[in-house]
């Protein structure tokens, strides 16, 4: 199970768990998306379950920004 934690120190960055193992830390790009970065701990095989659970987990903070986007750009192309 995939859970984050928000950081103290930024309001658009969190810590990631995996079964209460900290993963790493996800932050929100300029861009305004969220993005996964590995803890230097955290080297070596991942299976394509553990990936495809962090990907869910930043499509889900990522959702509503990119449904903004394409509603902008849906908009605009009228």
């Amino acid at each position: 199970m995939i859970t984050l934690e928000k950081t103290t120190d930024n309001n658009s960055s969190y810590y990631m768990y995996f079964n209460k193992i900290y993963l790493g830390d996800v932050i929100q790009d300029e861009g305004g998306f969220y993005n996964f970065i590995f803890s230097n701990d955290n080297q070596g095989l991942w299976t394509s379950y553990s990936l495809r659970l962090i990907a869910e987990k930043l499509d889900g903070l990522n959702k509503e920004w990119n449904d903004e986007i394409t509603e902008y750009f849906n908009n605009s192309e009228k």
